[in-house]
């Protein structure tokens, strides 16, 4: 998650006994994690989903096409428009992955060049540096798309917006994990983020 930083500090100010390992990676690669029972809890944008796990939705977030402004494309972009354009994703079954190719699918297209990368961060960057185009967050590439850096493309279709999710095994939820989860959605209701959801 983006906010790792505020959901430290407030579960060392609300529970501090509780000592979290962190684990970064994938949403594919977290759920396969919580489906062996590495994990107790994971965040996930559009996980697949798997009958032993509870997902409790937190909140939605604006997804966009990202390019450099050298590559010169239109504000309104449809996959006809893209189809020539190197792009770069995380790799499948990945939820970027997944809605990259039901976008082009839409219009009965395949993107001519996809390159794979495991690091959202770096997909950013590599955007950014303009190697290639990709979807990504809104919140995530704000501050580049309001410097210039990057150009935030309507797309037609519209690509649907991503959820993220605490998940965890269904009925078997830890003390600990209940925490993390309080403190998260205390976190995300302070920031501008996530559209948030509320508890159930």
């Amino acid at each position: 998650m983006v906010c790792l930083a505020p959901v430290l500090k407030a579960l060392r100010a609300d529970y501090p006994l509780l000592r979290p390992e962190l684990v970064v990676s994938m949403t594919s690669a977290l759920e396969k994690d919580l489906i062996a029972r590495r994990l107790d809890l994971a965040f996930l944008a559009n996980p697949v989903g798997h009958p032993s796990l509870q997902l409790q939705p937190l909140g939605t977030q604006s997804i966009v096409w990202a390019a450099s402004p050298g590559w010169g494309l239109p504000a309104r972009v449809r996959p006809t428009d893209l189809k020539n354009i190197p792009i770069i994703t995380n790799p499948p079954p990945s939820p970027m992955y997944r809605q990259i190719n039901d976008w082009f699918a839409s219009a009965g297209l395949e993107p001519a060049r996809v390159d794979i990368c495991t690091s959202v961060a770096l997909v950013s960057h590599l955007v950014e540096e303009g190697a290639a185009i990709g979807l990504l967050p809104y919140k995530m590439i704000e501050t580049q798309i309001s410097n210039g850096a990057i150009e935030a493309l309507h797309a037609v279709p519209r690509v649907e917006d991503g959820t993220v999710y605490a998940v965890s095994w269904a009925g078997e939820q830890t003390n600990a994990s209940v925490a993390v989860v309080k403190s998260v959605r205390k976190v995300l209701s302070s920031m501008d983020y996530l559209l948030v959801s509320q508890a159930s």
